[in-house]
């Protein structure tokens, strides 16, 4: 009776290993495998994580570059690669079904498009905790 009872353990702890390898394999190939980590070790990768990683100040260098404000307006439609496909999408919905907080759009060394949502963001030079505020440039 005990060695079954054991037997019956070793099979659910092995059907359970299996389950979580394939899920891990699955999500390493339609994502990425460092994304499947995170997910499986926290559940959920979303724009929380800066609190589950440590943190450190990084202080501002000596010099630094200006980008200059563009004048070619916000794109209704983007177009980018995804894993070596490529794909075009308004920019809005795009923004919306991947939950994106930033999103900032460089071209021939002009800032066209920067977009923020409300998120609490670690983001003073000092190390302090602020707000960024939704706006769209």
């Amino acid at each position: 009776m005990a060695k079954k009872i054991g037997r019956n353990i070793a099979i659910l702890f092995g059907v359970i290993v299996v389950f979580f390898a394939t899920l891990f394999i699955a999500m390493s190939i339609a994502n990425s495998p460092t994304y499947a980590w995170r997910v499986l070790r926290y559940f959920e990768s979303d724009t929380q994580d800066y609190k589950i990683f440590p943190e450190r100040v990084i202080e501002n260098g000596d010099s630094f570059s200006v980008i200059q404000r563009g004048d070619q307006g916000t794109p209704y439609e983007v177009e980018y690669l995804y894993n070596g496909e490529r794909r075009k999408e308004v920019l809005d919905e795009l923004l919306e079904r991947t939950d994106t907080r930033a999103f900032l759009i460089i071209k021939d060394d002009q800032h066209i498009v920067l977009i923020c949502q409300i998120v609490k963001f670690s983001f003073d030079r000092r190390g302090n905790r602020g707000w960024i505020h939704r706006f769209r440039e």
